[in-house]
């Protein structure tokens, strides 16, 4: 009696009739419908978050490549560089080198006696030399 007063009650406080469970209580709600709709969701959210991530990797691989481009680019230049570095230190061991010897041949030169200046030279600086003094002492 019990029982029927409970279904009594439970359609009075519902507007609906349920049939209740042998103990009394009301069956539990159909979880098929809302698992389904939760799932329906859920599904929509992975898809989702799927989708973003895969928008993130394709960034990440993009910017990856970039910089993997950016550093075959500075290799290059950077081996560039370093070739030109190679080339004008080599030229400037050659030109010391030909500032040694000339320097070495200079004096050796002044040590035999021998001047910079070939026979010619002296001769036209004695000339210049001698018109400089007869001018100076033309003017006192």
């Amino acid at each position: 009696m019990r029982r029927v007063e409970n279904a009594a009650l439970f359609c009075a406080v519902n507007f609906e009739c349920i049939r209740m469970n042998p103990t009394g209580t009301p069956p539990l709600p159909d979880v098929h419908e809302d698992t389904e709709l939760a799932s329906k969701k859920d599904l929509k959210h992975l898809a989702e978050s799927i989708q973003e991530l895969w928008t993130k990797a394709r960034r990440v691989s993009d910017l990856l490549l970039q910089a993997r481009a950016e550093n075959t680019q500075l290799n290059t230049r950077n081996a560039e560089l370093e070739r030109s570095e190679r080339e004008v230190k080599s030229r400037l061991e050659q030109r010391e080198q030909e500032l040694h010897k000339l320097r070495i041949e200079l004096v050796q030169l002044q040590s035999n006696g021998n001047s910079i200046y070939s026979k010619e030279e002296k001769d036209e600086l004695k000339t210049k030399i001698k018109e400089l003094i007869s001018k100076i002492n033309s003017r006192l």
